[in-house]
């Protein structure tokens, strides 16, 4: 009887230590990597984990560069306005500076000017701004102010 008590404990130590060999073999072929856990390789697993940590940071990264060139594009196109604008304002400087015009007329054109300094203006107080939760991207921009 006790062979066989022997036995049974050598094929039950055998059986456990095969479920947990297959166990493992499992959650590598289901992860599909070769290291999943510090026990795989202590020092192969400190790398993946650095590596990975790197991935994400440049992952942040690359959304705050979308982000900072979406807003970018933005400020260039009210520059732009603006230059359209202050373009419009010094044709009419030169209109108005002409002494053929009538004082109707240059009530309309000082009109036409006010109009643009009003649009030169809210475009100047419009305020893009980028801010996150976290402390990583805080840009503003605040056109000739």
């Amino acid at each position: 009887m006790r062979i066989e008590s022997k036995n049974s404990n050598l094929v039950g130590l055998q059986l456990s230590k095969t479920t947990a060999a297959l166990s493992r073999a499992l959650e590598r072929l289901s992860s599909g990597k070769r290291v999943n856990s510090a026990r795989d390789g202590a020092a192969d697993f400190s790398t993946i984990i650095q590596l990975t940590s790197q991935v994400r940071g440049l992952a942040v990264s690359a959304r705050n560069i979308n982000q900072a060139q979406s807003l970018l594009v933005t400020a260039d196109s009210a520059i732009s306005s603006q230059i359209d604008l202050v373009q419009r304002m010094r044709e009419i400087a030169v209109q108005a500076s002409s002494g053929s015009l009538s004082s109707t007329d240059r009530q309309n054109l000082n009109t036409e000017l006010q109009s643009l300094l009003e649009d030169f203006s809210r475009i100047t107080n419009r305020r893009p701004s980028m801010k996150q939760n976290s402390s990583t991207v805080v840009l503003e921009l605040n056109f000739f102010n």
